[in-house]
């Protein structure tokens, strides 16, 4: 199986952001990537959000507490993974009410698109 990467236009926006002002290098990031298809539930289930996880993504330019969170959910069945939100783990530590809450509208609307 080949898990197919389908980044959201935020989260692309700010890993495009982060790897321009070197806050994160491209192969830590590719490193991440290759990572987390071969072992998708690596991540912690958030409650709450309809099936997102939650992982750390290293950074090889800072120390343990300055990598970052990453927000995903892969769909096994259809072999796909939306990657989220990203953001530094010194910003903060977990996601609002409000943006768990968008994160599950989002997936149910792709799983429905999906028919899942």
């Amino acid at each position: 199986m080949k898990r197919t990467i389908i980044q959201t236009t935020l989260f692309s926006k700010t890993l495009d952001s982060l790897i321009r002002s070197r806050k994160l290098r491209q192969n830590d990031y590719e490193k991440f990537e290759l990572a987390l298809i071969s072992d998708p539930e690596e991540g912690a289930l958030v409650k709450g959000t309809g099936g997102i996880r939650k992982t750390r993504m290293r950074s090889s330019s800072k120390g343990k507490s300055g990598g970052f969170r990453v927000y995903y959910c892969d769909i096994a069945l259809k072999e796909r993974m939306y990657l989220l939100v990203l953001y530094a783990k010194n910003i903060k530590e977990d996601l609002s009410s409000e943006e768990k809450k968008w994160c599950k509208i989002y997936i149910e609307k792709i799983k429905k698109e999906l028919k899942i």
